[in-house]
């Protein structure tokens, strides 16, 4: 019996050293695994910090363009108002009318008058403006002697149709 009481005692000696040495590597493996996340956590936290920066870098960035292209916007309305104004001015021609007196008479006509019939454009309206022809008025009264003299004093790219431009001309004047 004292055998079976010995065997007994070391069973159980031997269950509670057993439970004991696996409680201690539990714990160990609780330690490991619970450092390991701790060193994920960290670098986590590091990538969430440079993640901050870059997004306040990207931020500033992003305000920097935003003042940019206000400032290009006002700059830009600014510019097309000086061209708008420029236009007005450019599209304005001086004509010298006969005066009832001896005096001329100088009245303003818009030199897009001549955009109005098909084939003229900005470019060739300007163009008949330097020679003299500012207005579909103009246009309608020309004679075919004048016709052939404003043909060679115009430099016109592609085909110039001033007989069709003056009968079209003649057509709004009636």
């Amino acid at each position: 019996m004292e055998i079976l009481l010995l065997l007994l005692a070391g069973l159980i000696i031997g269950g509670a050293v057993g439970w004991y040495l696996a409680e201690q590597r539990g714990v160990r493996k609780l330690q490991e695994v619970s450092e390991g996340w701790e060193r994920k956590l960290k670098h986590i936290e590091a990538e969430v910090k440079r993640a901050d920066a870059a997004h306040e870098e990207t931020k500033t960035k992003l305000r920097d363009l935003q003042e940019q292209m206000t400032s290009q916007d006002t700059e830009k309305k600014t510019m097309e108002s000086d061209l708008a104004e420029h236009r007005a001015v450019e599209g304005v021609s001086l004509r010298s009318e006969p005066a009832t007196d001896a005096t001329p008479r100088v009245t303003l006509t818009p030199a897009s008058d001549l955009t109005q019939i098909k084939g003229i454009g900005k470019v060739l309206a300007g163009k008949l403006g330097e020679v003299g022809i500012a207005s579909i008025d103009d246009l309608a009264r020309l004679d075919e002697g004048e016709i052939e003299a404003i043909r060679d004093k115009i430099d016109a790219r592609g085909p110039v149709d001033l007989m069709a431009w003056r009968d079209a001309a003649r057509a709004m004047v009636a």
